[in-house]
């Protein structure tokens, strides 16, 4: 009897630090993920951490992307089916705009002047993939360009579940998408996409590039180069990451982006400018 009982407690022994150890091997992996885009997004030191998790907590990280501030966190969500989400949140100059993109139906708002009203777009097909609503209808209307509207649409397709919400309030624009991303490459893709879509909407009243979508531009006069301090007169070529225009022959020579602490190796091609 003694041994039948010994031999139970050595199995449930067993079974349990092989289900710890299964536990933090997947951690310490996510934990990697993590730690690996802390350095795909270095910034000035100090400024950025990971939180590492531990099986018990979940990893995230913070850096400095331009003039916003960026976290990555993975949470419980009411709004996925899957009951999770990984989400990118960047800080937003416009506290008071408050809208939601989402492929899921928003919650019942209040309609009157200065709360959440539903949003109706001109284009059919976004229209039909989305529900849209905000403070400012009109405004709304205006940010969700066609390059704003593409960049949303390779977000929902990202990782093949169509699924993805967008929301801006109090200063926040947070992009969400179901599940835990634990894979490096999918998890960085996606803050990558959330990055370029935080650009797009910022580039909507700005001056100078705005851009079309990934692979084309529409350029104003007087477009200088950071290498050679020139304009650019020929090819042009953008930073995938931060949209920084270059000459397409010295970005081959730098072999990387050449504004300060992006170190992109990637690069959009435009074409002549004309």
């Amino acid at each position: 009897m003694e041994v039948l009982v010994f031999a139970l407690f050595a199995a449930l022994a067993a079974f349990f630090a092989s289900f710890v150890f299964a536990a933090v091997r997947r951690a310490s992996q996510w934990n990697r993920t993590y730690e690996q885009l802390g350095k795909r997004y270095a910034g000035k030191p100090g400024q950025n951490g990971v939180i590492y998790g531990f099986g018990l907590t979940k990893p995230s990280l913070t850096f400095d992307y331009g003039r916003t501030y960026c976290a990555v966190r993975n949470r419980k969500s009411h709004r996925f089916p899957s009951g999770y989400q990984t989400e990118v949140s960047m800080i937003w100059p416009n506290r008071k705009l408050r809208f939601e993109v989402s492929t899921s139906p928003l919650k019942a708002r209040q309609w009157g002047p200065g709360t959440m009203q539903q949003v109706q777009i001109e284009e059919p097909q976004f229209q039909s993939n989305y529900h849209v609503s905000g403070n400012d209808p009109t405004l709304v209307k205006r940010l969700l360009t066609g390059s704003v509207q593409w960049q949303i649409e390779q977000l929902r397709r990202h990782m093949g579940n169509n699924e993805v919400q967008i929301s801006l309030g109090r200063g926040n624009l947070v992009v969400s998408k179901p599940g835990y991303i634990k894979d490096f490459v999918s998890l960085e893709d996606f803050v990558r996409f959330s990055l370029e879509l935080f650009d797009q909407l910022m580039l909507v009243d700005a001056e100078g590039i705005e851009f079309v979508n990934s692979h084309q531009a529409s350029v104003v006069d007087d477009v200088k180069c950071p290498i050679c301090s020139e304009e650019i007169l020929q090819n042009l070529v953008v930073c995938a990451r931060c949209k920084t225009p270059h000459c397409q022959d010295c970005w081959q020579y730098n072999g990387q982006c050449a504004t300060f602490a992006c170190s992109e190796t990637r690069c959009l091609y435009v074409g002549p400018v004309s």
